[in-house]
């Protein structure tokens, strides 16, 4: 199987082939174009379907034993 992050517990489908990657807190950004001031903002890290990282972890499937709450390592 290869590790993609549309198959991982923590990504997230936001639109197309884009979603955000939650296995980490959100990152800071100092600009963000919707946002009309200087504070900081956080956001997620975006990333495409079938991109892949060394924190994968397999989507739990309902049904089958052992599919509890997987925790970021």
């Amino acid at each position: 199987m290869t590790e993609h992050c549309e198959d991982c517990t923590y990504w997230k489908h936001v639109k197309d082939d884009t979603g955000e990657c939650r296995c980490k807190a959100p990152r800071p950004y100092l600009h963000h174009p919707e946002v009309q001031s200087n504070h900081k903002v956080t956001r997620w890290p975006l990333t495409k379907r079938d991109d892949i990282c060394g924190e994968f972890k397999e989507k739990a499937h309902f049904g089958k034993l052992g599919g509890g709450r997987l925790t970021c390592g």
